[in-house]
């Protein structure tokens, strides 16, 4: 790029379906920063269609069948370029995408960019409201940034807010901290931002470089997810030695859920608690779907969202409860 620096796009893939998109919006926003940027497709099976459209589009073109972690990591070894930066093959990006991300590596501080990923346009109503939990507070808690765009960009103190369908990093460090760790997917973004922030560096979250994320439709789909996104939460908490309580909240709905039940039948007081949290999680729950679906102008979603939630905090507690006792070596 220049005298500048040198930039690769890792785009992640199972067999190139609907990629088209994502490419065509990435080289568009290449050609809004001035310099086409390298552009490298990880596919988990060889496709002809897919090599074909690589070549279209001009990008590198890769086979290698592994968890998202090793396939990063095994792309990033491909290239030479001084900033990596990553996002699915569901994504579409803005024009302007690339620059805001790129703006920030001018601080030689700044060691990793990312932005929000939001519900694209053509939604369906199921994939609508998994975004619209995302959002909320009620269902994202901390995390929630990462689904909605904020006024202002800011540091991370945690590296939470990073999500890899919309994440740079210099390539550098990446190196320096021994990229994403292979026995860890998903959350390994979440892992690598916080070794990478202990080492001293900045991790700037840039709410103008957002982009459209196609979400998994409530409620199965999206219950899978969020299983998986405990269960290796918890895993990386482990593998940090890291552990913050508000992780422990779904987990300890579930548990209390159960045993609630089952202890209020033989001691009344126990009822009266269990019936009083009941109420106010209940509570909670109605206000946060009647909040997001008045905000989104989607009164159809309130329907599915009140219900969307217990499976949502249901699914992030079983899942978080597994990762506890999970073998790390596992990958998934």
């Amino acid at each position: 790029m220049g005298e500048g620096p040198r930039v690769c796009v890792i785009i992640l893939t199972r067999d190139g379906r609907g990629i088209e998109p994502c490419l065509s919006s990435v080289r568009e926003s290449g050609r809004e920063l001035g310099v086409q940027p390298e552009v490298s497709v990880v596919s988990d099976v060889p496709s002809e269609e897919l090599e074909e459209l690589c070549k279209k589009y001009g990008t590198n073109y890769m086979v290698f069948k592994a968890t998202p972690s090793k396939k990063r990591n095994y792309a990033v070894e491909k290239t030479d370029c001084d900033l990596i930066v990553f996002c699915d093959d569901d994504v579409v990006v803005p024009k302007n995408w690339l620059r805001d991300i790129l703006r920030h590596f001018r601080d030689g501080k700044v060691a990793v960019v990312g932005g929000p990923n939001i519900n694209p346009p053509n939604s369906t109503l199921r994939e609508r409201c998994s975004g619209y939990i995302f959002e909320s507070l009620f269902g994202g808690a901390g995390m929630a940034v990462r689904y909605r765009i904020m006024s202002q960009p800011f540091e991370s103190r945690t590296g939470e807010e990073f999500i890899l369908c919309n994440m740079a990093v210099r390539r550098s460090v990446f190196d320096e901290a021994g990229g994403f760790p292979e026995n860890l997917y998903p959350c390994e973004e979440n892992y690598l931002c916080y070794i990478i922030k202990e080492k001293g560096y900045k991790l700037v979250y840039e709410p103008k470089a957002f982009v459209w994320h196609r979400r998994r439709p409530l409620f199965i789909q999206h219950a899978k997810q969020v299983f998986n996104y405990g269960l290796a939460r918890a895993k990386m908490m482990r593998m940090l030695g890291k552990f913050r309580p508000l992780y422990f909240l779904p987990s300890l709905f579930v548990v209390g859920l159960v045993a609630g039940a089952v202890m209020s039948i033989f001691i009344p007081i126990v009822r009266v608690i269990y019936l009083a949290a009941l109420t106010i999680y209940t509570l909670m729950a109605l206000a946060s779907s009647v909040h997001m679906s008045i905000k989104h102008k989607d009164p159809k979603a309130f329907f599915l969202l009140f219900p969307g939630f217990f499976v949502h905090h249901a699914a992030y507690g079983l899942g978080f409860i597994k990762g506890l006792f999970a073998e790390l070596g596992e990958s998934r």
